[in-house]
């Protein structure tokens, strides 16, 4: 990754110092990147480097990029993201795994959880809480939101959550931060409402499309006929079928949808 000021003017959102966004700004505690109206803004260039390059872990690749600026998300060649003084960066979504369109291959239920193994040996791990909207302790992090999120590597882990904040483990990780991040809450309406407009302009599907919302609930739901059957499936994301053995378990699949009733069929 290479951090540098731009070698060309890139159009960004430009500010609107109203009184009402200024009062907006204020009751929010700080400049909201959210609510700045699109277009007629440049980046203006510079020359020298204001952060350093930074080499991906081995394993770690990056699938897609989209921002604001994008008409259709990148997947191939350069991707740029704008950032601003004050700790802002312009909205955008980064893929790390390119699992959108896909998803595990098993799930193994257990008293404490579930377990989702994707085809490349990465799994996904779902924790029963006894209260998951209350205090989340001492497993977890309750100030970091009502969906926080680990990612466990061999060095270390981060959490996040819909809160904006984040957990680290071993602290020195945090060292790797930027020194100005701007927090934005994964709960911000305002946010996905700004997405939708700008996609109803380019044309690009929203960063929570249809495709991606329908694939989360999928997985969510095989997850939990594994859970209610209490026992080891098997999972073809292509087909969404369940197996057992590597052979169709007909219980399994019974679940995936209710017996119609009468008045409806």
């Amino acid at each position: 990754l290479s951090a540098q000021c731009s070698e060309k003017n890139i159009p960004v959102a430009s500010a609107e110092t109203t009184k009402e966004k200024e009062k907006a700004a204020k009751e929010d505690g700080e400049a909201n990147p959210f609510g700045i109206a699109s277009g007629g803004g440049t980046m203006a260039a510079c020359d020298d480097k204001i952060l350093r390059d930074f080499k991906l872990k081995d394993g770690v690749t990056i699938a897609r990029v989209v921002t604001s600026h994008d008409e259709a998300p990148v997947e191939s060649g350069d991707a740029t993201i704008g950032f601003f003084p004050n700790g802002f960066v312009e909205r955008s979504m980064i893929w790390v795994k390119g699992a959108d369109g896909t998803g595990p291959v098993e799930f193994t239920p257990s008293e404490t959880g579930i377990v989702c193994r994707y085809a490349d040996g990465v799994s996904l791990t779902l924790h029963f809480l006894a209260d998951p909207f209350k205090d989340r302790g001492p497993q977890f992090n309750t100030q970091l939101g009502t969906c926080p999120v680990r990612f466990v590597g061999r060095e270390g882990w981060i959490s996040t959550g819909d809160a904006g904040l984040v957990d680290v483990e071993p602290a020195t990780l945090a060292s790797e931060f930027p020194d100005a991040v701007k927090r934005v809450k994964g709960t911000d309406a305002a946010a996905h409402a700004r997405d939708f407009f700008d996609c109803v302009k380019s044309r690009r599907p929203a960063v929570c499309n249809a495709g991606v919302m329908r694939r989360s609930h999928v997985v969510a739901h095989a997850a939990a006929n594994s859970w209610i059957l209490g026992r080891t499936l098997g999972f073809d994301p292509a087909t969404e079928t369940f197996t057992s053995g590597g052979k169709p378990d007909a219980e399994a699949n019974g679940l995936k949808k209710r017996p119609e009733r009468e008045f409806w069929t």
